[in-house]
């Protein structure tokens, strides 16, 4: 079996020219009125607080859905709005796989709301 001869080294040189060009393109971007920051979930919707988002990339990783992760953000935004608007009415989801989307919707919109899950089953 033959060993990888950058190993260690790859790595480490990997991430000092990381870090190099990454404060090169934040200097230069900010001439141009940008500030550019390391990825964080926050930052991409500071509408949902760190535990929401916890609770939506659980509900992701866990497959209890196929919605994308940041469709099951705006979902979960959606929901926010509309209870904090006061917004009425019931709640359908149809071709519900595991459930998941349900789940954000279940968490996110408040008041009293009735479900429904719809689902086609051939046996």
């Amino acid at each position: 079996m033959r060993k990888h001869f950058y190993s260690g080294k790859v790595s480490i040189m990997g991430e000092i020219i990381g870090k190099i060009l990454f404060r090169f393109a934040k200097i230069v971007l900010s001439k141009f009125g940008f500030n550019l920051k390391l990825g964080s979930d926050a930052v991409i919707y500071p509408e949902l607080e760190k535990s929401d988002i916890e609770f939506i990339h659980d509900v992701f990783t866990k497959s209890l859905t196929m919605t994308s992760f940041e469709s099951l953000c705006t979902l979960a935004i959606i929901c926010k709005k509309l209870s904090m608007s006061g917004t009425g009415g019931d709640f359908a989801e149809a071709g519900v796989w595991r459930g998941g989307s349900s789940l954000i919707a279940k968490k996110f919109l408040k008041g009293d709301r009735k479900f429904f899950y719809l689902t086609l089953m051939l046996a």
